[in-house]
């Protein structure tokens, strides 16, 4: 770590001392939540059905795992300054003797309070099973389809409680990709099955990299 203007570089090693575990001084979280869905079954296609949700979801003071790594980008990002829960997480070598003077030197790691969490999305399920003599191929037996799905909408964090107007988007990085999917079919001949299925998750960025002035 450099800071270029004011001319400090980081002595220590990418290693140091830390600590996992619970936090007893959690709040409880409130939520607000609203879902609202459809189901078709149209006449002119009597094996058809679909079904689409929307739901939507806000969580004041949301109880969250945070990273090492986002501990220290919220410590530095936090427009309040270092007064917020973030640094107090994250000690320096104090001792002006020391070659390791002013370094990272110890962090806790363990859960938080978001000021809060919003996410919103669509989930839907579309059948479509029918036989296969209905074609002209009585021999082939039945046919089952099947598409589930999650089309991800937002997904924002909130993570300080001294600034709570600072966004952190969670959409399209790890664990929470726009859309992810499952297709499936099943196909049965007499007494035998055969089923396939296969998942589908659209792209999400596994490393968060910033330019940063400092």
């Amino acid at each position: 770590l450099v800071d270029q203007a004011g001319g400090w570089t980081n002595p220590a090693t990418a290693q140091f001392y830390g600590q996992a575990g619970g936090n007893p001084n959690l709040e409880e979280e409130t939520a607000e939540t609203w879902t609202v869905g459809v189901v078709l079954r149209p006449r002119f296609l009597p094996d058809f059905s679909m079904s689409v949700d929307y739901w939507n979801t806000a969580i004041d003071d949301a109880v969250a795992s945070v990273s090492a790594q986002d501990i220290v980008d919220f410590c530095y990002d936090d427009d309040s300054g270092i007064d917020n829960q973030y640094c107090a997480l994250v000690g320096r070598d104090l001792d002006p003797g020391s070659i390791y003077y002013g370094a990272l030197d110890y962090l806790l790691q363990t859960q938080l309070n978001f000021a809060r969490t919003e996410t919103s999305g669509y989930d839907f399920t579309i059948n479509y099973g029918f036989d296969l003599a209905d074609l002209g191929r009585p021999a082939w037996g039945s046919l089952d389809l099947r598409l589930n799905g999650t089309y991800l909408e937002a997904s924002e964090n909130y993570p300080s409680l001294s600034d709570p107007d600072f966004v952190n988007p969670s959409l399209g990085q790890a664990s929470s990709p726009e859309w992810a999917l499952n297709v499936s079919a099943r196909g049965t001949i007499e007494a035998f099955t055969v089923y396939w299925s296969t998942p589908y998750q659209s792209e999400q960025s596994n490393v968060e990299i910033e330019d940063v002035d400092l």
